[in-house]
């Protein structure tokens, strides 16, 4: 299913589980082809995620897990040296085991929503990582990617992130941050932070246990048969 949306209808959209196609996966979906073509954004539904950022409260562990990092944040809406996040970009998907979402350093760094910021965090002056943050509204702003260069994979640096997301988005007074689709057991760990929520195609569930029993399941699939029979047991706990 497709949608498209009004600009002034953004922030209904993905509070109702719609996010930006930023490709199809095929290549002869004319009419989408045509439409990405003209500029206009193409939504889909998907099994969204979010944070609501109102139930975070910063504590001294966080602040003593980012001081012990040694990493410095610096919150900019300029891009700087795209070919050194490009680079960080690569090694983060070659550490993970991803496909190269991205054709680009233009598709990559081409803002969906709104107004983007960059988190760019540096080591011993060094940068090491970066991650992307959208205003849609007051209500709404999501975080489209976020890369590392895993030199030092015991920072944590995924978490590092949130925490500074979370911090600038309470300082601005945006009360949801959306995390993008989450499919397959490497999305867990968006389910650890408080005021976690996902879109089951109906409503916001924060039923983490049926979340996690998903994920799980969609990484063992390999036949039709097994996804109908998630399917099945799927319907069956949420009635």
């Amino acid at each position: 299913a497709t949608a498209v949306f009004e600009e002034d209808e953004y922030e209904f959209a993905i509070e109702n589980g719609w996010h930006i196609a930023e490709s199809w996966g095929v290549s002869d979906f004319d009419w989408y082809n045509q439409q990405k073509a003209a500029g206009t954004a193409v939504w889909y539904q998907a099994r969204s995620t979010r944070i609501d950022v109102r139930e975070y409260s910063e504590k001294s562990r966080h602040r003593k897990r980012i001081r012990r990092s040694g990493v410095l944040c610096d919150v900019t809406h300029d891009l700087g040296d795209k070919d050194q996040m490009w680079e960080i970009y690569l090694k983060y998907l070659k550490v993970k085991g991803f496909e190269d979402f991205y054709e680009s350093p233009d598709d990559l760094f081409s803002s969906l929503y709104g107004a983007r910021k960059y988190l760019k965090y540096y080591q011993n002056n060094e940068l090491i990582a970066f991650g992307m943050l959208e205003e849609i509204s007051k209500n709404a702003a999501i975080a489209p990617q976020f890369c590392w260069n895993y030199q030092d994979p015991k920072l944590g640096m995924g978490y590092i992130n949130k925490l500074f997301q979370f911090r600038l988005m309470k300082e601005q007074g945006i009360s949801h941050l959306y995390l993008g689709n989450s499919y397959e057991s490497h999305s867990k760990a968006k389910s650890e932070y408080a005021g976690f929520e996902w879109w089951n195609g109906r409503k916001w569930s924060r039923d983490v246990g049926l979340y996690n029993f998903i994920l799980d399941r969609e990484s063992k699939i390999e036949s039709l048969d097994e996804l109908q029979q998630l399917q099945m047991e799927y319907y069956s706990r949420t009635q």
